[in-house]
């Protein structure tokens, strides 16, 4: 008896878990808020940063993109 039910309890758990795990995932996100006010980006970007240089032309899009967006870059 005891050889059935240890790995029926097994199954019945791992089967109870992937579809916990499948539930959960399969949820819609929340719709995004507008913002109410206007957003403000600080940069600080560096000389000579390949990091930073590959920010700014993603950044001038996103100001282009969402007119309520203003970018202040600041070099340090």
């Amino acid at each position: 008896m005891r050889k059935i039910l240890a790995p029926a309890l097994l199954a019945t758990i791992f089967v109870l878990s992937a579809w916990l795990f499948f539930a959960v995932q399969a949820q819609a996100a929340p719709p995004a808020q507008q913002a109410s006010q206007p957003v403000t980006i600080y940069f600080f970007w560096g000389d000579g940063c390949p990091h930073c240089a590959a920010a700014k032309p993603f950044l001038a899009e996103l100001s282009q993109r969402y007119p309520s967006v203003t970018i202040r870059d600041f070099e340090v």
